[in-house]
């Protein structure tokens, strides 16, 4: 009985012990594609505590003109003050040095992503974009300016397959975003990421 118990308080501090798993831990896959007159877009959230790092690419624009953007988070985030579905305004607590033409990651609290690029800045408090919000955007959500971009340009219409140890990278806190500009049938088929510690 007493050696049991032992057992049991070991195990009991060992699992103290252990490090809590982070929501985005290791390699991490997503894939997106164009509507319409949209660009294919796919994203991937900051983490408190992991730099990211882009390590393979998949894509495919039907523009010969088509361009792939690669851009990571480059400054904290703003948190919004409120956001209604389908609205391009986002009243923000503060715009920062956000500019025209940005791309911008919006992540929720529960982690839902949307990229956007900002259309206008007006005052202090308030980023306009072209694509509509398409959905609720909850107060407490972050938008992120992502204007550490490297441009891939032009692309043929052939699948693009690009793969390194880092294709691109982001410090602790900062998204990735890839974007491929076409058309609906632009896709991304798959693009991976892996975070550090």
């Amino acid at each position: 009985m007493k050696l049991n118990r032992s057992i049991i308080t070991v195990l009991a501090l060992c699992a103290l012990a252990l490090p809590a798993v982070a929501e985005w831990d290791g390699y991490l896959t997503k894939a997106g594609a164009g509507t319409l007159t949209t660009n294919a877009d796919v994203a991937f959230g900051s983490s408190v505590g992991k730099k990211l790092r882009l390590v393979s690419l998949n894509a495919r624009t039907d523009l010969t003109t088509g361009a792939i953007y690669l851009a990571a988070g480059a400054s904290t985030h703003i948190t919004t003050v409120q956001v209604t579905t389908a609205l391009t305004n986002f009243p923000v607590s503060s715009v920062g040095s956000t500019a025209n033409g940005e791309l911008l990651v919006i992540q929720t609290p529960t982690d839902v992503l949307y990229v956007r690029t900002a259309y206008a800045v007006t005052g202090t408090t308030n980023i306009s974009t072209y694509e509509t919000a398409g959905a609720t955007i909850p107060v407490g959500s972050k938008i992120y300016r992502c204007s550490d971009i490297m441009t891939i340009t032009p692309c043929s219409t052939n699948n693009i397959q690009l793969n390194s140890e880092c294709l691109k990278s982001a410090s602790k806190r900062m998204p990735i975003v890839i974007r491929i500009t076409g058309t609906a049938a632009c896709t991304i088929p798959a693009a991976t990421v892996h975070y550090d510690e």
